[in-house]
């Protein structure tokens, strides 16, 4: 049994097929991470605060998990509890530095999302000037 794609340039076989959604089926941590920073994107690029929101949503979830992990962390390796047995200093490190490099890149989100328009006349006003800026090559 195949299948022939207008984009793969050969049949497809009903293997080769689960072996994709396989494959698909473990990256949808990656995929989600995919989407929720092309929201940002186009929330920050369009003024769209709505999308900026799900951004900042997004940035407050994997703080506090970043967070947690490395709190998770020290506690361990003071009770003497490693999940490897010997876990270097650096990873204790590292994780602190990476939850603390989330909340300082979640708090920027949050001020540039507060100082988007909250109502139609600004948003409309803020969409003016920016088209009128990438008309002139500004942008």
């Amino acid at each position: 049994l195949t299948w022939r794609s207008p984009w793969w340039p050969a049949p497809l076989t009903l293997a080769q097929i689960f072996a994709l959604m396989e494959v698909l089926a473990h990256m949808w941590p990656a995929a989600i991470c995919a989407i929720m920073s092309y929201c940002g994107y186009v929330g920050a690029r369009m003024f769209r605060r709505d999308l900026t929101r799900i951004y900042l949503v997004y940035l407050v979830f994997v703080a506090v998990i970043r967070i947690s992990f490395a709190v998770n962390l020290v506690v361990q390796s003071t009770r003497g509890m490693d999940m490897q047995g010997n876990m270097p200093a650096s990873a204790q490190v590292f994780a602190a530095v990476s939850g603390l490099l989330q909340l300082v890149i979640t708090h920027f989100v949050w001020r540039f999302y507060t100082l988007l328009p909250t109502t139609e006349e600004e948003a409309r006003f803020v969409q003016f000037v920016a088209e009128h800026q990438a008309s002139r090559g500004l942008v």
